[in-house]
C-alpha cells in the first residue's frame, strides 16, 4: 500500500478534497491507499471530517491517524472518526527513565485500538531496545530506521530488485 498524509488543515479544505476524489478516480487500484491524517492542530470540523472519511472509504481506502498521541485530539479521534490505523507517535518510544510506565501506556493504547478494531503501527523505531518495548504489545506493525533509512528513487529501485531476486 501506499500512504498519503495530510493535515486536518488540508483535510478540512473543500479544495483539497475535490482534488484528493479527483486523483483516487483516475487511480487504478485506490484500495490500496492509506490516507494518513496528521494530528498536527485540532480536528476543527470532526462532522465534515467524518464525512469525507465515509466518501473516501467507499473507494477501498483505509484511513490512518499518524502521529497519534502527540497531537491535539487523540483520544477523541478514536471516539468520534471511522479510522482503521492507529499510528503511534515515537514520544512513547523514548528511552528514557520511565520505560515501565510508556510500556504500561502502550499496552493499553494498544489494546484499546484493538477493543475498536484498528490496526496499531509503531512509528520512529530506531534500536532494538524499542523493539524489545513492543513485545507482548499486541502491536501490528512497526516502522522506523532500525528497517531502512530515507533514501534516493535510484536506491528505492535498487532494494525492490534485490528483494525480488531473492
Amino acid at each position: 500500500s501506499v500512504s498519503l498524509n495530510f493535515s486536518a488543515y488540508d483535510i478540512n479544505s473543500q479544495k483539497m478534497q475535490q482534488l484528493i476524489f479527483e486523483q483516487l478516480e483516475k487511480a487504478a487500484h485506490p484500495e490500496h491507499f492509506i490516507l494518513e491524517i496528521l494530528e498536527d492542530e485540532p480536528f476543527r470540523d470532526v462532522e465534515t471530517l467524518r464525512c469525507f472519511i465515509h466518501k473516501i472509504r467507499q473507494y477501498g481506502v483505509q484511513i490512518a491517524i499518524d502521529d497519534f498521541g502527540s497531537g491535539y485530539s487523540s483520544l477523541n479521534a478514536l471516539k468520534d472518526l471511522p479510522v482503521d490505523v492507529v499510528k503511534l507517535d515515537r514520544v512513547f518510544f523514548d528511552q528514557s527513565s520511565h520505560v515501565e510506565r510508556n510500556k504500561t501506556i502502550l499496552k493499553s493504547m494498544i489494546t484499546m485500538a484493538k477493543q475498536l478494531d484498528m490496526k496499531v503501527v509503531a512509528e520512529g523505531i530506531e534500536y532494538t531496545q524499542q523493539l524489545d518495548m513492543l513485545k507482548d504489545t499486541g502491536c501490528d506493525m512497526v516502522q522506523g530506521f532500525i528497517y531502512a533509512k530515507p533514501c534516493s528513487v535510484e536506491d528505492f529501485y535498487q532494494r525492490l530488485e534485490a528483494e525480488a531476486a531473492s
